[in-house]
Order: C-alpha cells, then sequence, then structure tokens
C-alpha cells in the first residue's frame, strides 16, 4: 500500500479528533434527577465554608460536579442540562469574593426552582416565603388581598361575643366536661350547617362548586378590565430575546399570552389557576394545542430542564400569533 494522500490523512485525523472528543460525553451515564439536587446542595455547603475568592480546588470540584453537557434522568427521560454558564460562575467565584457570592446566589435559586421536582416537602413558612417573592413581581403589583365576607366577620364577631358570654357565666363551674363538650359539638354543627348552605348559594350557575375564591376583586375578573397591559409584556420580552436574556424573555412571552387570553376572554386570569384549568376554559378551540406547547415549553426552560436557544423563542412567538389568529 502507498502513501496516504495529504488531504485523506487531514480528515482522518479531524474524524478521529472529533470521536475522541465526544467519546466521554456519548458514554457519560446519566444521573438521577434526585442526585443532580444532591450536587446543588453540596455544592451550596462548600461555597459557604469561605468568604473570599473559592480556591483552586473547589472550583474543580465544582466543575466535575457540573460539566459543561450534564445528562440528567427524569421520568423515564434523558435530558441535557447545559451547565456552561454555570462554568463561567464558577470562574468568577474563583476569581473574587463578589463572585463567590453571586454563585451562590445562582445556586440557591436553581435550588428554590427545582425543589417541587425532588419530592423534598416544603415547609409552611419556606412556601409562605416564595409565593411571597413571587406575587411581589411587578406584574402581580395590581392584585389586591382578599378581604373576608362581610357574612363572615359578622358571624365571627357574634361567635366571639357568645363564647365571652359562656365564660363568664359558666367559667368558675366544676364537673361540667361533658356539657362543654355536648356545647361545643352543637356550635361545629350550626357553624358547619350555616357555611355549607351559604357556599350551595354562592356555587349555584354555570361555574359549578367554586370552594376557592379569586385573589383578585370581581372588577379585575372581567375580561375588559385587565390592570397589566399585555402589549407592554409581549415588548419586554421581544426586547429581552434581543439582548439574550432568552429564559426570561419565554416568561415574559407566556405572562403576556395569559393576560392576552383574559383581555379577549379566552379564560378569566386568575393567579392560583393552573396552566390546567386555562386548557379546560377553552373548550375545543383552536388556541388549545398552541397554549398546551407554550406552556409545556415554558415550564421546562424556567426550571431548568431546558436550554432556550433563539429557535425556541421563535417558536413561542409562532404560537402565541396562532393564538392570537385562531
Amino acid at each position: 500500500m502507498g502513501p496516504i494522500p495529504l488531504q485523506r490523512s487531514r480528515i482522518f485525523l479531524c474524524l478521529l479528533f472529533l470521536f475522541f472528543s465526544m467519546a466521554p460525553a456519548a458514554l457519560a451515564a446519566p444521573i438521577a434527577f434526585n442526585d443532580y439536587a444532591s450536587r446543588i446542595r453540596e455544592s451550596i455547603a462548600l461555597i459557604q465554608t469561605g468568604d473570599d475568592r473559592i480556591p483552586a480546588e473547589h472550583a474543580a470540584i465544582l466543575r466535575e460536579k457540573f460539566p459543561p453537557a450534564l445528562l440528567i434522568s427524569r421520568k423515564g427521560q434523558t435530558l441535557k442540562v447545559d451547565c456552561g454558564p454555570l462554568g463561567r460562575w464558577i470562574d468568577e467565584a474563583e476569581k473574587s469574593a463578589g463572585g463567590r457570592a453571586r454563585l451562590l446566589t445562582h445556586m440557591n435559586a436553581l435550588l428554590n426552582q427545582i425543589g417541587d421536582e425532588t419530592g423534598s416537602p416544603l415547609s409552611e413558612e419556606k412556601a409562605k416565603g416564595l409565593l411571597e417573592a413571587i406575587f411581589s413581581s411587578r406584574e402581580f403589583r395590581h392584585l389586591k388581598k382578599a378581604e373576608p365576607p362581610a357574612w363572615k366577620a359578622w358571624l365571627q364577631e357574634q361567635l366571639r361575643r357568645f363564647m365571652e358570654w359562656l365564660g363568664m357565666h359558666f367559667g368558675n363551674f366544676d364537673g361540667k366536661t361533658l356539657a362543654w363538650t355536648f356545647l361545643a359539638v352543637l356550635i361545629a354543627i350550626v357553624v358547619a350547617g350555616v357555611v355549607l348552605i351559604i357556599q350551595i348559594i354562592r356555587s349555584t350557575g354555570g361555574t359549578g362548586w367554586r370552594w376557592r375564591q379569586a385573589a383578585i376583586g370581581k372588577q379585575e375578573e372581567t375580561p375588559e378590565n385587565v390592570p397589566v397591559d399585555w402589549n407592554r409584556l409581549r415588548s419586554e420580552a421581544e426586547r429581552k430575546a434581543v439582548s439574550g436574556e432568552l429564559r426570561d424573555a419565554v416568561r415574559a412571552l407566556f405572562l403576556s399570552v395569559l393576560l392576552e387570553g383574559h383581555a379577549k376572554g379566552w379564560w378569566v386570569y386568575r393567579p392560583e389557576s393552573t396552566n390546567t384549568e386555562h386548557l379546560l376554559q377553552m373548550g375545543r378551540s383552536q388556541r388549545k394545542e398552541p397554549f398546551r406547547n407554550l406552556a409545556e415549553l415554558y415550564e421546562n426552560a424556567w426550571y431548568g430542564l431546558k436550554t432556550v436557544g433563539p429557535d425556541d423563542f421563535a417558536t413561542c412567538r409562532k404560537w402565541a400569533e396562532q393564538m392570537g389568529g385562531a
């Protein structure tokens, strides 16, 4: 066999280089989703061990835990997480104390985003804190705190006075345990009966049984009165997409679709409603499928399960336009 031509040898060397560079990523076994969350917690504990810039050995540990292409197994599917931006956070933390602080903030935010997926229950205090952080956002500032109905406030006042009256007349009597128990059960039955009757009266009509009440007032529930301009959010999404903030751009676009649907009567927007409830309100509308696709892409992008690219945002824009033109 004669010598290999120079052009063929170059092609062979390029293919050989590509094989050896891609082999580790192809052969890497995916980790479980809970292991991914554990790595984040361990990294947070490691970052919190000091106040100055992180040492080189700690940075090496973090890079080992989060390679540029990390495979995660979740619900029978293998997902690829782009950890390239996280690597740049680690580089900054290795250079300065401010970089360490920013890396810690980023890791805590990432852990909060995937907290519901790991199966670890949130405490009531932490859940309230997360909800307050969400509803303090600009798009929710028009919401008003739900006041108790007048009938409920009146009933609570009457029960308070009644209990004071009972305390004044029977508080010093001994041997009245059975009587007090009977009286408490009787009051509970009466109150439950009154509440049930009121709920039945309030729930009659086309909406069926509504056991929870919207956090916004009745004035905000009408499609003609939307406090936040969805066109402004749509423009904000385009600006963020141009500046490269694609994850935030997808979120702003999704919120604009929710408020657009409220303004045009596709559904009644309530912050506590789920995407499934919005789908049910659309019935058999042609907007149903684009909205389902948009909601799925938004959830995967916002919770860090998918890296958003320009093509993804363009697809989201197309779905939003399909809903508006349906």
